[in-house]
């Protein structure tokens, strides 16, 4: 160990960070005290007498590792060696493809430039966890079909089964009418900012009036505190001139867009798909089904992607006509569940206005994943009943 962390650490002795043995025959490790605390999750296993010390294998990071029998002979000696007594191994990655040959998904059969071929390392891998006295769960990604930095996985060539995001525009209202928000002047588009920008043509038309932070309309040139300046170039000037009268008010507000989550604006990495699409959850039980069947596993753990896109997903007209056949009613979609809206602090803020259905709406959604989660459960018990589902909730 560095000198100075060792210096820094004894300096601390009978303080917060103590040494602890917490696997017998290797080198002890300081453990946060403070943190170490007794929760909920704690009691009971203590209680009952259970210990997970589990190690993760990643499929696309590790695949060098595993990509023969004799590594995952000497991989499994090494496991349990160091004290570990459960193996979770990945079989179902961001990319979707599974480590096995399967009727449901493509086989990964390399991950940049690594190669796994048609080597199938279940049967090994079963077969050494048991030899090594250790616990041997699959995890897989539910749903998740791709990897969109790599532009790689089966999802791609089923955008129907992606999820739609819902997105919001910017817009600026001037009297009745609306006009696309910008932030430099463009033409026939409303520019707020703490200062006006430059028009783009002398010959175009524009306006430009300043607002308190309420976006009220004010007298003059100077910018009251939090305030900001409305400029219309093009054709919202002629709007701006007659609507922009001082105690008027100019608002932001949105326009809802729907889009796929391939061409969304959204950056996560992961194409997520439609939870409320039957076809996408038969076919993660089909996948359920295939690996409890073919392989000696304890049990399936999915990984942090047993979720929705996110808050502004899934918005698609299939989600629409299941959650309005719940209520039994025809609602004014999206802003029924929730509004994105938007206010100018020394720049753009967006926000959100839940509506009268916010909260049925977000039971809803957890129930399907509720549901969904029961539904595997028992397919799996079907198969073997001592077999355990678990679910990585990290996102």
């Amino acid at each position: 160990m560095p000198l100075i962390p060792v210096a820094l650490l004894l300096a601390l002795q009978g303080g917060r960070f103590q040494p602890a043995n917490p696997l017998p025959g290797l080198p002890p490790v300081f453990l946060d005290k403070l943190l170490d605390y007794k929760g909920p999750t704690k009691q009971v296993c203590e209680k009952a007498g259970l210990e997970g010390r589990i190690l993760w294998i990643d499929a696309t990071a590790n695949i060098e590792r595993y990509n023969t029998e004799e590594k995952i002979v000497s991989l499994f000696e090494k496991v349990a060696k160091s004290g570990f007594n459960t193996v979770v191994f990945d079989v179902k990655p961001l990319s979707s493809e599974t480590v096995y040959p399967s009727a449901f998904a493509p086989k990964l059969k390399e991950w940049r430039g690594k190669e796994l071929g048609d080597f199938d390392p279940m049967p090994f891998v079963s077969r050494e966890a048991r030899k090594n006295g250790l616990m041997l769960f699959v995890s897989m990604n539910a749903f998740c079909e791709g990897h969109r930095l790599l532009n790689r996985g089966p999802g791609f060539d089923r955008p129907e089964e992606t999820s739609v995001v819902y997105e919001a525009a910017p817009i600026v209202r001037i009297g009745d009418k609306t006009y696309p928000f910008s932030t430099k002047g463009e033409i026939d588009k409303v520019t707020i900012a703490t200062t006006p920008p430059p028009v783009p043509q002398d010959d175009m038309p524009s306006k430009t009036v300043v607002c308190n932070k309420f976006g009220v309309v004010v007298e003059g040139s100077t910018l009251p505190k939090g305030g900001y300046t409305v400029t219309a170039v093009g054709a919202p000037a002629g709007e701006l001139a007659v609507y922009g009268q001082p105690g008027a008010k100019i608002t932001l507000d949105s326009e809802p867009t729907f889009v796929r989550l391939t061409e969304s604006s959204d950056k996560q990495y992961p194409l997520m798909t439609n939870p409320n699409n039957r076809t996408v959850q038969e076919r993660i039980k089909s996948l359920v089904r295939e690996v409890t069947t073919k392989y000696d596993i304890d049990g399936v753990i999915f990984d942090d992607r047993l979720r929705y896109t996110g808050l502004n997903g899934d918005f698609s007209p299939l989600t629409q006509t299941l959650f309005e056949r719940k209520l039994g009613k025809k609602l004014t979609w999206p802003d029924d569940v929730f509004k994105f809206t938007y206010t100018y602090k020394d720049g753009l803020v967006r926000g959100m206005k839940p509506g009268p259905y916010y909260d049925s709406w977000m039971n809803w959604r957890a129930n399907v994943l509720k549901q969904f989660t029961i539904d595997v459960r028992a397919e799996v018990r079907k198969i073997k009943p001592t077999a355990k589902l678990g679910v990585y909730a990290g996102s």
